[in-house]
């Protein structure tokens, strides 16, 4: 994902690399190096960027959400027209073996379509 700046006219990625110039330095992002200080416009610009990322961060997840369910309602349809059509298969195939014991019947194999052990 992209981070981008409207003040600036570059782009960089959120969440890339943070950079050291110490062994005691804290990570901090390359989106954030402008921010490091202790000034109020810089954590009012801080925080303003790192709303803007969540948000856009946040409309993703929200798309991806929506493109999830409806791959979802798509293989729930599917899944019912195979059970539908199964479900016809084995009724047919029931006929067909109801009709051959009815044409020759054996009891026990009368008895065990009956009882639906098949």
């Amino acid at each position: 994902m992209l981070f981008t700046d409207p003040s600036r006219s570059t782009a960089r990625a959120a969440g890339s690399r943070g950079t050291f110039t110490a062994r005691s330095d804290q990570v901090v992002c390359a989106s954030c190096v402008a921010h490091v200080g202790d000034t109020v416009s810089k954590a009012v610009r801080r925080d303003l960027e790192h709303l803007a990322m969540w948000q856009a961060d946040h409309n993703i997840m929200v798309l991806d959400h929506e493109q999830d369910q409806v791959a979802l309602v798509q293989k729930l349809h599917d899944r019912d027209a195979e059970i539908t059509r199964l479900t016809e298969q084995i009724c047919d195939l029931r006929g067909a073996l109801s009709a051959g014991v009815e044409a020759a019947p054996v009891d026990s194999v009368a008895h065990w379509f009956e009882a639906e052990k098949i």
